[in-house]
C-alpha cells in the first residue's frame, strides 16, 4: 500500500523531470561565451608580455654592442627582430616591428593585434623595448675629471 507522501514525491518527481536540460539550454551559450572571451584575454595578455619581452631581449643585446659600434648594434637589433618576428603564436597575426638606435638610446617595438571569429573588434597590442646607451669609459674619465676639478674629495 502506497501512502499519501508517496504518491506527492512521485507527483514532484515528474514534475521536475525536465527543468534541468531547460535551465542548461538556457545557461549553456552564455559559460561557453565566457570562457571563450577569458581564454582570448588570457591569449591577449600572453601576446602583449611575449612581445615586450622580446624587445626588451633586443634592446639589451644592441645596448652592449652599442657602447662600441652602432652600426654593429642595429644589426644585432635587426637579427633579435627577425629571430623573434611571428613567434608569439598563432593568434597573433602580423606584427609590425620597428628599431630606432640613435647614440644616446635604443627602441624596439612590437604592434600586433589579436582577433578572432567571436571578437568584433580586434585587441590591439604593443610591446616595447628601451635602453639608454651607457660609454662606461667617458663615464669614468667625467668621474675622474670631477674629481681633480674638486681637489681630490
Amino acid at each position: 500500500m502506497t501512502t499519501v507522501c508517496e504518491l506527492r514525491k512521485r507527483r514532484q518527481i515528474k514534475e521536475y523531470r525536465g527543468s534541468f536540460t531547460v535551465e542548461a539550454a538556457l545557461c549553456m551559450p552564455l559559460v561557453l561565451m565566457v570562457l571563450t572571451v577569458t581564454l582570448y584575454l588570457c591569449f591577449f595578455v600572453y601576446h602583449r608580455a611575449w612581445y615586450t619581452a622580446a624587445a626588451y631581449e633586443g634592446t639589451v643585446s644592441a645596448g652592449t654592442a652599442a657602447a662600441r659600434n652602432l652600426t654593429e648594434a642595429r644589426h644585432i637589433a635587426e637579427s633579435k627582430i627577425k629571430d623573434n618576428q611571428g613567434n608569439g603564436g598563432i593568434l597573433s597575426g602580423t606584427v609590425q616591428s620597428g628599431l630606432s638606435a640613435g647614440s644616446s638610446r635604443i627602441v624596439v617595438t612590437y604592434q600586433g593585434g589579436i582577433g578572432g571569429p567571436f571578437l568584433r573588434n580586434r585587441w590591439e597590442f604593443q610591446g616595447k623595448g628601451e635602453i639608454k646607451v651607457l660609454r662606461p669609459v667617458e663615464f669614468i674619465r667625467k668621474i675622474r675629471k670631477a674629481e681633480v676639478y674638486a681637489g681630490g674629495l
